[in-house]
Parts: C-alpha cells; structure tokens; sequence
C-alpha cells in the first residue's frame, strides 16, 4: 500500500505532489533543483486525500518542513516560485547539524512561519522532541 499524504509530508523536509505531464510542475521542480533543493517527488498520490488537506486537486503542492507552501506560482504561503525569490523557502529549510565522538548525531531543524517558531530535535538514538512557541 502507498503511503498516505500525511505520512510523505511528516517523512520529508520537502514533498512535492506532481505530475510529469504539467508544465507548473516541471516549473516548480527546475526552480527548487536549480536553487540547489532535492525534494521527494510524488506522482502516485490520493487526489482527494490531497485536496482535502489543500482545499483543491491541482498540482503541484509543495511542502516544506510539513508546511504548505504552494503551487508554483501562488496558494499556501505564498507558491514556490515567490518564496524562492524572497527567501522563505531557505528560512524554512535552515538545519544544523554537529556530533561528538561517542554521542548521538543531533539533527536540529528549526521552522518559522509568520509569528510561530518550530524547533524539532532529533538525535540518531532515536529521540525525538518538537516545540512551538509564539515567536518574538
């Protein structure tokens, strides 16, 4: 069984719902390659499971950190294209990585949208802790 809408987004720091035969797609996905991006591309997806969570069936939808940003030019926060161009796609995909000899790899992601923080932490034992909070 293919994996649900929710199960890609919350398995990928970017998914993009697609179709090889839409030009918008081809569009979306040059432009976050060339910006040096390499999202999981999804053709075989629930139409209606989708469109239930973005309120239509077009594609493409771009999420990033679990955030929907958009089709290619307009939707979600704003499309990918724009936000490529102001920078937000960039903020949203800030990682920082360290390790210690001995210790666990630590994985930080932090996401900001509009006036919330996420910062997700996630070490390779396995833990696994995520905050939100009202940013200042």
């Amino acid at each position: 069984m293919a994996a649900s809408i929710d199960e890609l987004i919350n398995a990928n720091d970017m998914v993009v719902f697609s179709s090889s035969s839409c030009p918008f797609c081809r569009q979306a996905l040059s432009a976050l390659r060339d910006a040096g991006y390499t999202p999981k591309v999804v053709e075989d997806f629930d139409r209606s499971a989708l469109s239930a969570k973005c309120g239509s069936t077009s594609v493409p939808k771009v999420f990033v950190k679990q955030n929907f940003i958009g089709g290619c030019n307009d939707g979600g926060m704003g499309g990918t294209l724009p936000l490529l161009k102001n920078g937000k796609i960039k903020e949203q995909a800030i990682r920082i990585e360290y390790s210690e000899p001995g210790d666990c790899k630590v994985d930080y992601s932090v996401t900001c949208i509009g006036t919330s923080v996420s910062l997700v932490l996630e070490d390779s034992c396995g833990t696994r802790s995520d905050t939100r909070r009202p940013s200042r």
